[in-house]
């Protein structure tokens, strides 16, 4: 009888094992799984210093984009830079986390490295980007949010998106009109011609 209850103790305590393991894996699959950290404001100011030195502003005045390179008088920034970078800092795809910052230049997360994002509204920080070198493919990259000291995997290509130089912001001027088609009827009226003449000979 002793042993039948020590069986059962025993296989109790199995399961109650097996349950809190099976418990902490549904935690750490929610933990890594993908997720949208989306702000809910969005940001009217974004300052992006570059890797290695450099740095550039993205100033949203009423419906206008306006970049300045560094210290230089603002401008029109290109429509389509402007959203591409603007999209990114108001949403991020988190794929998982990675690793720590302690393990900064392994993700490209170093000073020398690293690109280092900020989106301000009215003057107030929003969030911090931390973007470092690309993954395994060229459509994830390693980032840090909010100055965190978690590395996580994003979706797309950020250094690409946030690299940007002085001639990728410039606004795109319309292209010139093309120049004045031919006149259609001229040739065939040289060819009526040409027979007619053809014809009196």
């Amino acid at each position: 009888m002793n042993m039948l209850k020590l069986r059962k103790i025993i296989l109790l305590s199995v399961i109650a094992v097996l349950a809190l393991i099976y418990a902490l894996q549904l935690i750490g699959e929610k933990k890594n799984a993908v997720r949208d950290e989306a702000l809910k404001l969005e940001a009217d100011t974004i300052e992006v210093k570059l890797a290695g030195g450099g740095f550039y502003t993205l100033k949203k005045e009423g419906d206008v984009w306006l970049f300045a390179w560094e210290n230089e008088t603002p401008q029109n920034a290109d429509t389509y830079a402007a959203r591409e970078i603007c999209d990114a800092v108001q949403k991020v795809r988190v794929l998982g986390k990675v690793g720590s910052l302690e393990d900064a230049e392994r993700f490209g997360l170093d000073t020398a490295h690293a690109l280092e994002v900020r989106a301000l509204k009215d003057g107030k920080e929003l969030r911090t980007i931390l973007v470092g070198k690309t993954a395994g493919t060229s459509m994830q990259t390693y980032a840090v949010l909010d100055k965190s000291q978690t590395v996580l995997l994003a979706a797309g290509d950020l250094q690409s998106t946030f690299s940007k130089t002085a001639e990728d912001l410039k606004e795109r001027k319309a292209e010139e009109p093309l120049s004045e088609p031919q006149n259609e009827e001229s040739e065939p009226q040289a060819l009526v011609t040409e027979l007619e003449t053809a014809e009196k000979q």
